[in-house]
């Protein structure tokens, strides 16, 4: 899973750059996007109840949110 991408990057940051890093970061951020897309396709479907949904759907927005918040602190140090 492309979400993943934060702690290899994190890896990498130790040797390049955090421009790599930031570019890490926004690959785990599409994943997240596309998380949410599948949970909402499973709402759709009766895979998953209203209350599961909802869950699942505020946790993608935090952690959209963290990502977004860690790639706008890596754009301050460019």
């Amino acid at each position: 899973m492309k979400i993943f991408n934060i702690p290899q990057g994190k890896k990498v940051r130790a040797r390049n750059s955090h421009k790599e890093f930031k570019q890490f970061c926004g690959i785990a951020r599409g994943s997240v996007a596309e998380l949410r897309y599948f949970i909402m396709l499973s709402y759709d479907l009766g895979y998953v109840g209203k209350t599961l949904f909802d869950e699942l759907i505020n946790k993608t927005e935090i952690f959209s949110k963290m990502i977004y918040g860690i790639i706008k602190t890596l754009e301050n140090k460019l």
